[in-house]
């Protein structure tokens, strides 16, 4: 599985490592703070769907 594009490279030094960290745990706090409700993986995929559809059908016009 490839990375997120907003997670950074694997740390190689201790300084990346503690970067690595602070960002991190910036993520997990953002979404602790976050108080939307969740998307369940249901909805996400029907929705996909209905994109994924609408992609092939203007393919084979």
């Amino acid at each position: 599985m490839k990375p997120m594009a907003s997670s950074p490279p694997a740390p190689q030094t201790a300084e990346q490592s503690a970067e690595y960290d602070r960002w991190f745990r910036g993520k997990v706090a953002a979404a602790l703070q976050d108080h939307r409700p969740p998307v369940t993986h249901d909805l996400v995929m029907r929705q996909m769907d209905i994109i994924i559809d609408r992609i092939q059908k203007n393919r084979n016009i």
